[in-house]
């Protein structure tokens, strides 16, 4: 196991010892007899339940408001910063009923300006929102100006500002509420990512899955999990795989394209019929006899 927020680790029978806690006695006589100390609860329901008893600490924290400035894409618009916004949404393969379906939305002034905003729900409630930059001072935008004002030191995205008594993106599981519906989750990066592979799709927001969001996978239901991120991350996806392994089937999928938000259906269907189950002991073995 591993820990983002204090960086401990080690194996799973010190985090058992240490969320039960056990004496090194206790758990002497536990690893003798496992009834001993638990009833008939197993090891495995034992750190489900510390890890979805999280929800606890993360329950008083606050949402983050969408911007005030904000309102929802119109499909009969003529407005023309509107239309290059789908124009923009149209080119990354979004459809017109996703672009509904999901509430994307924009900001005429503000901060948030000439960004495309994708709402994150959770609980049918929004609860935090993730953008892109996708103007140009209300113009199309295009690639070398883009790369021209990152340069200046614009950014392609900007996180809402948050404390310590309001979410971050670590603690959100976006489209969540949809793909807890469904037997298997996919879980990707980006809110884009999610969106283009299909509506039992979530994105972590960043590129390790947290504590917090791996419990709410365990809550959903899912019967088993196939981690989609990018494919030039994929020591982070192996370490994502980890730590959900021993608590929910978790199956590698890797896509033939820069990442999952880019890649054709096709592409997406077969790397989810080609996903292998993650086995850290199997991947343990075959890196100790290949060198």
């Amino acid at each position: 196991y591993y820990c983002q927020r204090c960086a401990s680790a080690g194996p799973l029978i010190k985090l058992f010892k240490d969320v039960a806690h056990l004496s090194n006695e206790d758990l002497k006589r536990y690893m003798e007899n496992p009834l001993s100390l638990i009833g008939s609860k197993s090891l495995k329901e034992i750190l489900e339940e510390e890890l979805i008893d999280l929800s606890r600490f993360y329950a008083g924290k606050k949402p983050i408001s969408l911007p005030e400035e904000f309102q929802p894409l119109d499909t009969e618009t003529n407005d023309p910063e509107e239309l290059f916004i789908f124009e923009y949404l149209f080119n990354r393969g979004l459809t017109l009923e996703q672009i509904t379906e999901y509430g994307l939305g924009f900001c005429k002034t503000g901060q948030y300006r000439d960004r495309v905003i994708i709402p994150c729900y959770e609980g049918g409630s929004p609860v935090y929102f993730v953008n892109r930059l996708c103007l140009d001072n209300g113009k199309q935008l295009t690639k070398s100006r883009e790369q021209e004002l990152i340069a200046q030191g614009g950014r392609k995205t900007v996180n809402p500002p948050t404390n310590f008594s309001s979410l971050g993106k670590s603690e959100v599981l976006y489209n969540i509420d949809v793909a807890k519906q469904y037997d298997t989750i996919i879980v990707t990066e980006g809110a884009f990512d999610a969106i283009n592979v299909g509506p039992n799709a979530v994105a972590i927001l960043g590129s390790m899955i947290s504590q917090s969001q791996i419990s709410k996978l365990l809550k959903s239901g899912a019967k088993k999990i196939i981690m989609m991120l990018d494919p030039d991350a994929l020591d982070k996806a192996l370490l994502s795989c980890k730590k959900l392994e021993g608590l929910i089937p978790v199956y590698l999928a890797v896509v033939e394209a820069k990442d999952p938000g880019e890649a054709t259906r096709a592409q997406i269907d077969e790397a989810i019929r080609d996903a292998m189950l993650y086995n850290s002991f199997t991947l343990e073995l075959m890196s100790k006899f290949s060198k």
